[in-house]
């Protein structure tokens, strides 16, 4: 017969191993999706603040799948806005955002999701489906490195950025897309 210290330590001890075999297939699952969406980011440039200061590049995978490298010199204007799904002043702006791309189909607007999945972002899309514009590509900062690379501190965060990779202007908070 098995005492009730006995008994105590076993459910704690599976209790245990269970938790951690959660924790092991969270983290695996995670790191694997994370290698699904990777980005690239380019070292040495430090987070842009003012206008004329060089841009850091980068590249990765966007939602949809397609390699995506930052170039600025193919578009007129290059709009990158740092947000996330769970963000209010962010899902504030995005009619205005969606309004943007379709009036300058000539700028490139990146979207870059600090999102902890890949379902918040896909069910923003479905909250705003017109975000699928050609001139839209969403990359996913699961491990906000290009955010890091940027110096975001908040979301919103945008930054306009000219053909030579320069910045133009950095917004903080949102903005009402439709005065550009």
């Amino acid at each position: 017969m098995f005492s009730a210290r006995q008994i105590l330590i076993t459910v704690v001890s599976l209790a245990a191993l269970a938790g951690a075999a959660a924790l092991t297939w969270h983290f695996t699952k995670r790191a694997s999706v994370a290698s699904n969406f990777a980005v690239q980011v380019q070292g040495g440039v430090t987070p842009p603040k003012n206008p004329g200061e060089k841009i850091p590049q980068f590249q990765g995978i966007t939602l949809s799948g397609q390699n995506f490298k930052l170039n600025p010199a193919a578009t007129e204007r290059t709009l990158i806005v740092f947000w996330a799904s769970w963000c209010p002043p962010c899902a504030e702006e995005t009619p205005a955002l969606i309004d943007l791309a379709k009036r300058h189909t000539n700028w490139n607007i990146v979207a870059v999701s600090n999102d902890s999945t890949e379902r918040e972002i896909r069910d923003f899309f479905k909250i705003f489906p017109n975000l699928s514009q050609p001139n839209i590509s969403v990359v996913w900062d699961l491990e906000r490195q290009i955010a890091n690379a940027y110096g975001v501190t908040g979301l919103p965060e945008s930054f306009l950025v000219d053909q030579k990779g320069l910045l133009l202007q950095k917004f903080i908070g949102p903005v009402d897309w439709r005065q550009f």
